[in-house]
């Protein structure tokens, strides 16, 4: 009977959000959030600190800054598609 029980208030128990979270869609979540700070990285050096090799590159570090941001949001997109 006490193993019954048990898994009786086991079903009924609702479920919290970390529970329902696999570890895919924290491995997604994790290179999005890895990808974002990269780019601010990028960001950061070209516009704040203006470091000689950033100004000199032109226009690249600003376009791959961008397509980490791009990439990051295909990344979100992707965790949030292993959530479901």
């Amino acid at each position: 009977m006490a193993a019954s029980s048990v898994l009786e208030s086991l079903e009924r128990r609702p479920s919290t959000a970390f529970e329902r979270v696999s570890v895919e869609t924290l491995l997604w979540f994790g290179i999005a959030g890895g990808a974002l700070i990269f780019a601010g990285s990028l960001f950061h050096a070209r516009y704040i600190r203006r470091t000689p090799q950033a100004v000199r590159s032109g226009g690249s570090f600003t376009m791959f800054a961008l397509l980490m941001v791009l990439f990051a949001a295909g990344a979100a997109a992707a965790g949030f598609a292993a959530s479901r």
